[in-house]
């Protein structure tokens, strides 16, 4: 069944396992954003010195690591 709305969908209605997955996904990406902003700079000096000092390289590549991060690469 291919749900078109997300009313239609019964996603974690029938499955609280599913539910608690997903509240748990949600959490762990909320306190992930604070943890990376405190050590975004420190990051940022990381992946400009492996890019041998590419400042568009590093956005890029810390860009590409916090989706990854975060699980949306």
């Amino acid at each position: 069944m291919v749900a078109t709305s997300f009313k239609d969908s019964t996603y974690g209605q029938d499955n609280p396992d599913q539910e608690r997955q997903l509240l748990q996904l949600l959490a762990a990406a909320r306190a992930l954003w604070p943890l990376f902003q405190q050590h975004r700079d420190y990051l940022f000096r990381c992946c400009r010195k492996w890019t041998n000092g590419n400042s568009v390289e590093a956005e890029d590549l810390l860009s590409q690591a916090m989706l990854k991060a975060l699980g949306k690469d």
